[in-house]
C-alpha cells in the first residue's frame, strides 16, 4: 500500500505547482507530470489547457490593443542636427 498522502478532491493547486506543470509539459507526458507533482493526470491536463487558453487570450488582447491605437506612421526618421 502506498504511503503517499492523498489530496482532497478540491485541494487547490498552488501557483508554484502550476508553473512546474507547465514547465514539465514541454518534455514529459501528463501521467508522469502528475506523479512528479502529486496530482491526477486529468488535473494536469486541465491546468495545461487553461494555461494555453490564457496565453492565446493574452496575445489576442495585445493585438487588439495595438490595432486600435490611433498613431500616424512615421515615414522617415527625424533629421539629425
Amino acid at each position: 500500500m502506498s504511503r503517499r498522502k492523498q489530496r482532497s478532491a478540491f485541494d487547490e493547486v498552488s501557483e508554484f505547482d502550476r508553473g512546474r506543470i507547465v514547465a514539465y509539459r514541454e518534455i514529459v507526458e501528463f501521467r508522469k507530470i502528475g506523479s512528479r507533482v502529486g496530482r491526477n493526470q486529468t488535473t494536469v491536463m486541465r491546468i495545461c489547457d487553461r494555461w494555453m487558453q490564457e496565453a492565446e487570450w493574452s496575445v489576442r488582447k495585445t493585438s487588439i490593443a495595438w490595432s486600435t491605437l490611433d498613431v500616424d506612421p512615421q515615414t522617415s526618421p527625424p533629421p539629425m542636427v
